[in-house]
């Protein structure tokens, strides 16, 4: 609980916690799946202390568009990495540096623009806009 509330700190956010599971968690749920869901689906950043096929699986249903959804992330409870999972270029990349930073570890940045170039084209930095965004890739 304590990496919990360390990231929360940093993110300016709420513990989540499974209910029976953990305890202290200001939010409490029964069932993982549904509540990563109803989190998502209210475009809530989702930042799991789990593993990545937890966040995949339950959120799987209600993918449809990159551009409209919330980040979400992994972060592995030994502190070996922050993972953005999804909405890289929409904040998760920036929130896995953020929280890597805080907790002392690594952010696992793999979107192709951050890595080659240090930018995301179709995030460009403040001040910068892209000319042609309906040319950015899509997925």
């Amino acid at each position: 609980m304590d990496l919990a509330r360390q990231v929360a700190k940093i993110c300016g956010g709420k513990v989540h916690g499974l209910r029976g599971r953990t305890s202290g968690a200001r939010v409490e749920f029964s069932d993982t799946s549904n509540h990563l869901r109803s989190c998502f689906l209210k475009n809530q950043p989702v930042i799991g202390l789990c593993s990545t096929g937890i966040l995949i699986r339950s959120l799987a249903p209600v993918l449809s568009d990159k551009h409209k959804e919330p980040p979400v992330l992994a972060v592995a409870e030994d502190k070996n990495s922050v993972i953005p999972l999804l909405g890289g270029h929409h904040g998760a990349n920036d929130l896995a540096r953020k929280i890597a930073e805080g907790i002392g570890t690594a952010a696992a940045v793999t979107t192709a623009g951050d890595l080659r170039f240090g930018i995301a084209l179709d995030q460009p930095p403040e001040g910068l806009t892209l000319a042609n965004p309906e040319d950015a890739g899509t997925f």
